[in-house]
């Protein structure tokens, strides 16, 4: 598969937000190969540090901004195993196409969960500089709370319940988050008739604002839990999928637009998009005896990989990579290529579960997938048996 580098925000701000898309690509332009990188407001000019003096997975890069932010920097390599370091901890599924299925089954699997919470709190290590001096001279923690988001009204459809826009004349959003916080009000002043469903919405007693919170093996892609804009595409990715079964061209088109603010084209080194996470997949000593695909045969341990010169010389080898911001462009980027390769997902006939792939097409759900449907299926064709014997 086409390796992917992930940059992974901790704060996770809605693209359509002032300076969002503008921090990103600053942050993308001082990128040297590091494994975290700061947006800083204030900060003059870029810094560069290593935690750790020597390992590869501590380096750093600050930078100046308009919005505070953290991304972590990870990779896709081309096993489709994701690797590097997290300090909010490892993605507990690490295989891809595990991961995507996660993510499309994510509300029939009980792990999007929402919530009423007093406040919306979470905190970020923030460096503390020397003045005149290189480096950083420690970290100091940040509380954050999470600022108002996305307005939306929940309604039922056909197909359970949903989010709708209900600003009359307004397009459908691209960036919901940002975009019903900077129309919403004023539409408000605008509508004069006392019977509309906007100001009904507001008189209504009892309405509280929810956050979201995804669980599960999904749930350090979200630090501080998803957006609305996380949720929109969520919907889109799912309608796509069940496209691509009956016009794949059609739905490949589709995502190619849908998918372009969260995806760039890149660069890496070839520890990221090879080495590393082939260690994750594998361990060291059968990757390490894989270097021998490129003539690497001086090396048994990853202490002698460090020190030889071919293998680091390999190991820094240029890599076209694509770039994903946040997990909506991880997912984005995993499920195009999903698309281009003509591989559509096998969709529960009974329940709509995204099924695991294998050489077989499945028409509904086996023990590695909805447990409870393939529960439900197999005690009634037990029945179904029992009763065509005795009949």
């Amino acid at each position: 598969m086409k390796p992917i580098q992930l940059w992974l925000p901790t704060v996770g701000q809605s693209l359509g937000g002032k300076g969002v898309a503008a921090d990103a690509q600053r942050a993308f332009n001082a990128w040297r190969g590091e494994c975290r990188v700061f947006i800083i407001p204030g900060l003059p000019e870029p810094r560069w540090w290593s935690d750790f003096p020597g390992n590869p997975f501590s380096s750093v890069v600050a930078i100046g901004g308009e919005r505070t932010e953290v991304f972590v920097v990870l990779h896709v390599g081309e096993n489709g195993y994701l690797s590097g370091f997290s300090p909010i901890g490892q993605i507990e599924q690490p295989d891809t196409e595990q991961l995507v299925r996660t993510w499309l089954n994510l509300l029939a699997s009980g792990e999007f969960v929402i919530e009423a919470p007093k406040k919306i709190m979470g905190w970020i290590d923030m460096p503390v500089f020397t003045k005149g001096k290189d480096g950083v001279a420690g970290y100091t923690r940040v509380d954050l709370e999470r600022a108002p988001g996305a307005v939306y009204s929940i309604v039922r459809g056909e197909e359970g319940a949903g989010l709708s826009w209900e600003i009359p004349g307004h397009p459908s959003p691209v960036f919901p988050d940002a975009e019903s916080i900077d129309h919403f009000w004023k539409a408000l002043e605008r509508v004069k008739n006392p019977a509309s469903k906007v100001k009904q919405i507001m008189k209504a007693k009892g309405i509280e604002s929810v956050s979201l919170r995804i669980a599960g093996p999904l749930a350090n892609l979200f630090p501080i839990g998803p957006t609305v804009d996380t949720i929109a595409n969520w919907t889109h990715m799912r309608a796509l999928v069940k496209l691509s079964a009956t016009d794949p061209e059609e739905a490949l088109l589709q995502a190619k637009t849908l998918a372009a603010p969260y995806l760039s084209m890149a660069e890496s080194a070839r520890e990221w998009t090879w080495f590393f996470p082939l260690l994750r997949q594998i361990g060291p000593s059968e990757a390490i005896l894989r270097g021998a695909e490129f003539g690497l045969n001086d090396s048994k341990t990853l202490a002698q990989v460090l020190k030889s010169k071919k293998w680091r010389a390999k190991l820094a080898e240029r890599v076209p990579v694509i770039r994903a911001l946040g997990p909506v462009g991880l997912f984005w980027a995993l499920l195009l290529q999903q698309l281009e390769e003509k591989q559509p997902l096998s969709i529960c006939k009974r329940c709509g579960w995204f099924l695991k792939q294998g050489r077989k097409k499945k028409d509904y759900c086996g023990r590695g997938d909805n447990l409870d449907c393939y529960k439900t299926r197999t005690t009634q064709y037990q029945r179904k048996s029992r009763q065509r014997k005795t009949e």
